[in-house]
């Protein structure tokens, strides 16, 4: 009896340990089938520049366009990368732990006109201590990028110290043009306001999401710095034409998409990391779980889990990228249901819930900025427009022609942008990411987008 006993229990044993393996095949074969896949990806996106990027901005620029390869790196380091790393050398070396810089920095997003006089001391003081700090990078932001080397195979351990660099030097640019304005000199107001954009266009060839978005607030920063400081009816034609000519390249939808790919590069590396027991984490307050449980997931038992929760990943990344390339309005709903999917079993996909989690905000973030540009290059031309004409057009189609033909749509509803012309004014906006129309109020966090908008506080 106890022999019979002992076979049943060997002979269900085998059965279970035959469908553990099968079953931990099963899903390694799904989890390399999904990394395949999105790696194929990541090598289309990673493999060669993209197409806008590919003729320098200017002659100057010419020397400094540099071949991207895959994953990440850049062929052909040349002077481009020197000149600068100089000029991220003169920025610590100024900026990097200055107290009266970081001062100007907390006020720099209010109202100039708010602007007490030690302000505006302290910022005259640091514009003018920083004079040949502001040349160069009004220097090198029309040289174009890219800025570093980025190394993908870092993971999570990626630097990227040059990109809280160039922000801070496109807020010194909005600190000069301020002070410039208030001085009276706006001789280099439309160069600093253009700069601003150029420094974010920097950053647009690097594989990051990080990066992407100091590219897209390097251009908020030029629409406040142009609203504090240039009235309407105040910047030449020429002006108009260069700032016009900035906006109509600055989508960079595509460089978007590549910053995803850059993103599931590095989330394949962790899971690389953690697949050879190597996971390092460098801020204990940024791990995704807890410390012991982190052990046990990068540990060999937990091999099915962690092919689990990378096949999850690999997978909500190959959406995510393929949707980053079309219009907000055609993937809302998609990037919602990813998002959902992504976020089940949150205990089975503990990092690709970590990963993730961010993606569709970065998303409706790049539709921001579209809307943004969209915003600012009408509302120059329709400016220009009145300065010419002596009135407002009666409709956005007056200025089509310097719109390349086609009024541009709003990307969040895919119809028209808010134009509402009077005898005196105009005010033009789009709904923003709530989709609703709030009546011009600004606020591009919850509500519209408006044009020379300012946000106003919650009423109480």
């Amino acid at each position: 009896m106890m022999k019979r006993f002992a076979w049943i229990c060997a002979a269900v044993a085998a059965v279970l340990l035959g469908a553990f393996v099968a079953i931990q095949g099963l899903i390694s074969a799904r989890r390399g089938a999904a990394v395949e896949h999105l790696q194929v990806q990541i090598a289309h996106h990673l493999g060669a520049p993209p197409a806008e990027e590919t003729e320098p901005a200017s002659a100057q620029a010419a020397d400094t366009q540099q071949a991207v390869e895959p994953h990440g790196g850049i062929a052909g380091q040349g002077a481009g990368l020197a000149a600068w790393q100089g000029l991220l050398a003169m920025y610590d070396a100024r900026l990097a732990d200055n107290a009266k810089w970081d001062d100007v920095g907390q006020f720099l997003a209010a109202n100039p006109e708010t602007w007490k006089e030690a302000r505006w001391l302290l910022a005259r003081d640091i514009v003018a201590v920083n004079s040949d700090l502001i040349a160069a990078a009004r220097r090198m932001a029309q040289r174009g990028g890219p800025v570093a080397i980025l190394d993908l195979s870092k993971g999570f351990e990626l630097e990227l110290d040059h990109v809280g660099a160039i922000r801070d030097l496109a807020r010194l640019l909005a600190a000069s043009a301020i002070v410039s304005a208030r001085t009276g000199d706006s001789s280099h107001l439309a160069d600093d306001i253009l700069a601003q954009m150029q420094l974010g266009d920097a950053l647009a060839p690097d594989p990051s999401l990080i990066s992407q978005l100091v590219r897209m607030a390097c251009y908020r920063l030029a629409q406040d710095t142009l609203r504090d400081t240039m009235p309407p009816g105040t910047l030449s034609p020429k002006d108009v034409e260069r700032l016009v000519a900035q906006l109509s390249q600055a989508g960079h939808r595509r460089d978007f998409a590549r910053s995803l790919a850059g993103e599931a590069e590095m989330g394949l590396a962790f899971f690389d990391s953690a697949h050879r027991d190597n996971m390092y984490w460098s801020s204990a307050d940024s791990q995704p779980m807890p410390p012991a449980l982190l052990r046990i997931y990068g540990s060999p038992v937990a091999l099915a889990w962690r092919n689990t929760d990378e096949c999850a990943f690999a997978n909500a990344m190959s959406r995510y990228i393929e949707l980053a390339d079309l219009p907000y309005t055609a993937i809302a709903d998609a990037l919602e249901e990813v998002e959902q999917e992504a976020a089940a079993s949150p205990f089975m996909r503990p990092m690709t819930c970590f990963m993730v989690a961010a993606l569709p905000r970065a998303a409706q973030a790049q539709a921001l900025h579209e809307t943004g540009i969209d915003i600012m290059r009408m509302g120059l031309l329709i400016e220009r427009y009145v300065a010419e004409h002596g009135r407002y057009p009666d409709s956005l189609d007056a200025i089509a022609v310097d719109l390349g033909g086609k009024v541009p749509t709003d990307p969040f509803t895919g119809s028209s942008y808010r134009y509402k012309p009077s005898e005196e004014s105009f005010t033009l906006y789009g709904v923003g990411r709530n989709c609703v129309d709030d009546g011009g109020r600004h606020d591009p966090r919850r509500l519209d987008v408006v044009w020379r908008g300012r946000e106003e506080p919650d009423p109480e």
